[in-house]
């Protein structure tokens, strides 16, 4: 078994060019403590998304979404898999105890503007995506409150072998975190995404998940990093202790 580790600082992800980026997964990610249900435009989380946006377009495919607002609550409550679709992609969500939600929950809410669903979870969360993706993102709500929960998220990758990275939290109730993860070698393609919490203490993180985001095929050529004053401005980081284990 091959493994590559790399740790990676805001300046060494500002320092590199578009031409040597590498291949290992460019995480994106927007955190705001004090978001009390309330996704600000101007805030780190929706500016995080907007850049990670601009990179998945420069891909080539068109963005797929899936914002919660077409699923049934009367038939997906209390129910796991949640089958989903963005555009021509259709994937499921898999965890212990996963709903479908329009009604005020502690903690966890919806994120889409004039909407009012989003999915409920407990513990490990895995999405399988229908079609292969080469960048998926999406907002995540009220982490980390439960023991610290929600370490590392899971990519599993077309051909085998997974890349595993560190997902950011605070543990402050009713927070927002956006989080988006692109695939910077361009033959690589995403099967799935596990997020892992600390299901196996016994106290299962409750976290919210909405307005997913991804892209499936990618142009020829390097992918193209958000603007340096963009990351600067939105305090964005590329994750550190990335890590890939290709199967031999």
């Amino acid at each position: 078994m091959r493994k590559l580790y790399r740790n990676t600082a805001l300046a060494g992800l500002l320092s590199a060019s578009a031409a040597s980026a590498l291949a290992v997964p460019l995480v994106t990610f927007g955190y705001d403590a004090t978001a009390n249900k309330v996704v600000v435009p101007g805030n780190a989380p929706a500016i995080a998304r907007a850049s990670f946006e601009t990179a998945l377009s420069n891909l080539g495919g068109p963005l797929l979404r899936e914002d919660m607002e077409g699923m049934s609550v009367t038939d997906l409550l209390n129910k796991s898999p949640i089958a989903f679709s963005f555009g021509s992609v259709t994937g499921t969500a898999v965890t212990p105890s996963t709903e479908a939600v329009s009604l005020p929950v502690t903690g966890v809410f919806n994120t889409t503007s004039g909407g009012s669903k989003f999915i409920d979870a407990t513990g490990d969360v895995t999405i399988t995506f229908g079609q292969a993706l080469s960048g998926f993102g999406l907002y995540l709500t009220d982490l980390g409150d439960f023991n610290g929960a929600l370490l590392t998220a899971t990519v599993a990758l077309v051909g085998g072998g997974t890349a595993q990275v560190d997902v950011q939290r605070g543990g402050e109730n009713a927070s927002l975190l956006f989080f988006g993860v692109l695939e910077s070698d361009l033959t690589v393609r995403y099967s799935s995404i596990t997020f892992n919490t600390n299901a196996d203490t016994g106290s299962p993180d409750v976290f919210g998940m909405d307005d997913f985001v991804g892209v499936v095929r990618v142009t020829d050529g390097q992918v193209p990093l958000p603007s340096t004053i963009t990351l600067l401005w939105a305090g964005l980081l590329a994750l550190g202790m990335s890590r890939r284990r290709n199967r031999t």
